[in-house]
Formats: structure tokens, C-alpha cells, sequence
């Protein structure tokens, strides 16, 4: 596209019934003639068409589990709303991100945090309300005992969502491809190859996290967890960050390279992590699949109990927010840090929540900041 573009001009000329020069396989006519006059797109549009591609409400359990579908999709907390956003929040209230467009836009590019209630933090509205309660019944009213069993519900919830969302991010291509409403040529061809871009990413990324969904959908209908592997990083004091999520790890905390992520390259690993609290303090949780891919997996949680063990807590909360937007913080804590300190961990967030953001290999590694200290205790593996 670019070659073919660029010697033209704002004043492009271009075959009416040709296919439009976007990629979109409509005829120029019908699609991008006359783009530079349309009413532009607003940011409140944006974010409205965005909440309802990405937040249909569907259950993602098994298709051979969808005929004990309750009808009653819930607001699903990732993170559980009792036994762990309400010991970090004040006043019902903990902070977070929220990637809005509009958002963004008031804060030049930049994620701000700012407070949620707890009863809309980590939700997602994938799973109905039977198998909500059937399926995560003993990680929600049951004490924490980092089971087999338990550890895999942690990940299969994550495993759950973070499909659930890139599935649906496909469906948002339409409105990408509509984002240059009332730009000049310069501007319409710029956002166009940004959609061509992070849409061959999003389908890639759908791909593998399909891909390791039916792994996750298979155990869940088996009942045997003998595959299912995991770390549990046990602390004295209830953690003040606290997330659930789930990537492909690139890099390790030394700055080694475990796998790329390339269109098209081979099938990559998978690890899941749950921040929660006990009745002792709290803990982080890793788990992941004993398949091949993972062992990226593997290495990446070895990397992480190579860091001195009073660094431990700040190698974690680098690691949450580098990877995911899904962690809220106690008020308390995050009011108390100095402005350095957020402005280095809104940083974090923001690359990580760029879809074309090129991570470094340092990016887990000590980056001379002192976050908190949890009182690491021990490791259960």
C-alpha cells in the first residue's frame, strides 16, 4: 500500500470502481472517496462501539457445557470481589486503569489511574451465572489451599477471559477501518496501516489463545488436572497490587528471549498469574499447561526465583504492569507513592496496553525502583 501511495497527494485520484487502496476489498467508490469530508469520528463513539464489541455477554465454557446454560449472564469478577478487591479498597473503591479512547485522549496518550468500585473492577460477562458459581465455587467460597484443582480454576478463568477478549477484538476491524473519518490522505493512509498491522496481530494472537482454550476446555471436562503445573509465591502481608492474567512471555526477568511473537511463526507457550489473598497474607500464583510450547513457561518462573528474594515484590508488580491491564491497586498505596515511582508504573501501562508496542528484553528486569515489600515466605510448587 505504501509504495503504491506514496507520491500522492491530498488530492489522490483514483479509479472509482477499483478495489479501495485500504485493503478493505470494497470498490474505492464505496469506501475510502470522499473519506477527507466525512464528519469525523468521535472519541465517544469510539469508546461506545468498543464497550459493545468487546463486552458481548455469551458463556465461554465448553460447547458440550452449553446446554446447562442458566440464560443469566453475570458481570464475572476475574478477581474475586469478596475474598480480594475489598481487602485492598477504600470506601469500596480500589484504582485501576481503563484504556478509554476518550480517556486517552484528555491525557495526551497516557493511562491515568483513577478509582473504580469494586463491583465494576475485573469484570467480564462471559460465563453465565450456573457455571460461574459450578465452576469457580471453591476458588470464590472455599479457603485457598493452592490445589491442583484450584490453581487450574485461577487459570482457566483467566484462560477464559483473555479469549473472550481477543475473539471479540477482531470484531472491532470495522470500526478501525472507519477511524479516518473527515483526515486528510497522510493522515487516512497512517491509520489504515496501523489497522492493517494490529489486526494481523489481534488474528494471530485469536489464533494461539483458540488454540489454548481447547487445551483448557478439555481438562475442564476431564477433571484431570495431571497436566496442570504451577507456582505459588506465598507472602506474609496481602499484596497491594492485584491482577489476573494471562500472556505469551517473551522475555524473562534476566532479559533472555523466550519465544517471539511473529504472524504466521510457530505455536507459542502460555502462563497464566492470579494475585490473591489469604488468611495468612496473600499470594501469586502461576500456572500453565505441561505441553511443549510451555516450556517458556517454565523458564520464566525460574527466572523469577533467581531474583534476589527482597526484590522479589518489585519484580512482581514490574511484571503486572508491563503485561496487564487487569490489576487494580490499594488506594492507600498507590496515594503514598511518590510521583517517579506512578509515572514510571503508568509508563509500563500504557506500553503494554499499545497494541504495536515493541517490548525490550530489559523490560522485567531491576529497573531501580523500590515498589513495596510483600515478606516473601516461601514457594509452592
Amino acid at each position: 500500500m505504501c509504495l503504491l501511495l506514496s507520491n500522492f497527494g491530498d488530492n489522490v485520484k483514483y479509479r472509482v470502481n477499483a478495489p479501495c487502496w485500504c485493503g478493505s476489498g470494497i470498490k474505492f467508490k464505496k469506501c475510502h472517496r470522499g473519506r477527507e469530508s466525512a464528519a469525523p469520528i468521535t472519541h465517544w463513539e469510539l469508546d461506545k462501539e468498543t464497550i459493545k464489541v468487546l463486552k458481548p455477554s455469551l458463556c465461554v465454557v465448553p460447547s458440550e457445557l452449553h446446554g446447562e446454560c442458566s440464560g443469566k449472564i453475570v458481570n464475572a469478577h476475574t478477581i474475586s470481589k469478596s475474598a480480594n478487591l475489598k481487602k485492598l479498597a477504600v470506601d469500596g473503591h480500589v484504582y485501576g486503569f481503563r484504556p478509554m479512547i476518550q480517556t486517552l485522549g484528555k491525557n495526551n496518550g497516557q493511562f491515568v489511574a483513577e478509582k473504580i468500585g469494586v463491583n465494576r473492577a475485573s469484570t467480564f460477562t462471559g460465563f453465565c451465572s450456573h457455571h460461574d458459581k459450578k465452576i469457580f465455587g471453591e476458588i470464590e467460597d472455599e479457603p485457598m489451599l493452592f490445589t491442583d484443582s484450584q490453581c487450574f480454576k485461577l487459570g482457566y478463568r483467566t484462560v477464559g477471559r483473555e479469549h473472550y477478549l481477543k475473539k471479540n477484538q477482531l470484531g472491532l476491524q470495522a470500526m478501525f477501518r472507519t477511524a479516518d473519518r473527515g483526515k486528510n490522505f497522510a493522515a487516512q493512509l497512517e491509520i489504515q496501516e496501523f489497522a492493517s498491522d494490529f489486526f494481523t496481530g489481534v488474528t494471530a494472537g485469536a489464533s494461539d489463545s483458540t488454540y489454548h482454550k481447547g487445551l483448557y476446555d478439555a481438562i475442564l471436562l476431564s477433571g484431570d488436572y495431571s497436566i496442570v503445573k504451577k507456582c505459588v509465591l506465598v507472602f506474609r502481608r496481602i499484596p497491594t497490587v492485584m491482577c489476573s492474567g494471562g500472556i505469551f512471555p517473551e522475555f524473562d526477568f534476566q532479559g533472555k528471549v523466550l519465544q517471539r511473537l511473529l504472524p504466521g511463526g510457530p505455536r507459542v507457550g502460555a502462563i497464566c498469574f492470579n494475585v490473591v489473598a489469604t488468611e495468612a497474607g496473600g499470594a501469586v500464583v502461576f500456572s500453565w499447561l505441561d505441553i511443549p510450547e510451555n516450556k517458556v513457561s517454565a523458564m520464566l518462573v525460574d527466572s523469577l526465583l533467581k531474583v534476589p528474594v527482597t526484590q522479589i515484590t518489585n519484580a512482581l508488580i514490574r511484571f503486572f504492569f508491563e503485561h496487564c491491564e487487569n490489576t487494580f491497586m490499594a488506594p492507600e498505596w498507590w496515594e503514598a507513592l511518590a510521583k517517579p515511582v506512578k509515572d514510571a508504573l503508568a509508563l509500563r501501562m500504557t506500553r503494554g496496553g499499545s497494541p504495536l508496542h515493541e517490548r525490550f528484553s530489559t523490560c522485567l528486569t531491576n529497573d531501580g525502583f523500590e515498589y513495596d515489600e510483600w515478606g516473601f515466605v516461601e514457594t509452592i510448587r
